[in-house]
């Protein structure tokens, strides 16, 4: 990729590709998975048992958002982009919603419930990573991760729905496919950087 590509790109993409910023979201259903399989794990009791937990959950990816705005912004200096929906992680956080939607709060003593929801939260997971796809700015590389990642949500959300499976299946999967994707996302951005000069100063 020459300058020239390497900077338009950049300059469209560079919010889309920080998909990171929503990692706290991710390893916070998955550390849930684990949390509500040991036996006599403590249960919320009452609104503020249910809440405090949702509540310091946000402050931390607040926290974890801001951090890693700071490190970007510190890589690759201020860039003003015109950003929209996608750009400001509005797919991401429907992908967090649609997860919400499929599962019980992983600190509650009711089973994972997966009956309710297998129409609507992975027919929404599977669009949202399926766009990336249709950008012909986009790698064949990037265009094909996003492409299986897409895939694996539909297969595994039909798997549960005709074999009638809880949501744990379904939210390890998604929750794993959204980090290796951000993770990758994050890989491409960093290959984005200006090459260093020879003439630079050490």
């Amino acid at each position: 990729m020459n300058d020239c590509n390497r900077l338009t790109y950049l300059a469209r993409h560079y919010y889309e590709l920080q998909a990171l910023r929503f990692a706290p979201l991710w390893i916070a259903f998955l550390a849930g998975l684990v949390y509500n399989s040991v036996p006599g794990h403590w249960v919320a009791q009452g609104p503020a048992g249910r809440i405090l937990p949702f509540l310091g959950l946000l402050a931390v990816e607040i926290l974890w958002y801001w951090t890693t705005m700071r490190y970007y912004r510190w890589r690759f200096g201020r860039l003003e982009v015109n950003q929209t929906a996608l750009t400001i992680g509005f797919n991401w956080v429907w992908i967090y919603f649609a997860l919400e939607f499929c599962s019980n709060k992983p600190w509650s003593s009711t089973p994972w419930n997966w009956s309710d929801s297998p129409w609507f939260a992975g027919p929404v997971i599977a669009i949202m990573l399926i766009l990336p796809t249709f950008d012909s700015q986009n790698s064949l590389a990037r265009r094909v991760e996003y492409a299986v990642g897409s895939a694996l949500i539909a297969t595994v959300t039909t798997l549960s729905s005709l074999c009638r499976w809880d949501a744990r299946g379904f939210i390890a999967i998604t929750c794993v496919t959204v980090l290796a994707l951000g993770i990758a996302d994050h890989v491409l951005l960093m290959s984005l950087r200006a090459p260093r000069r020879e003439d630079a100063d050490v």
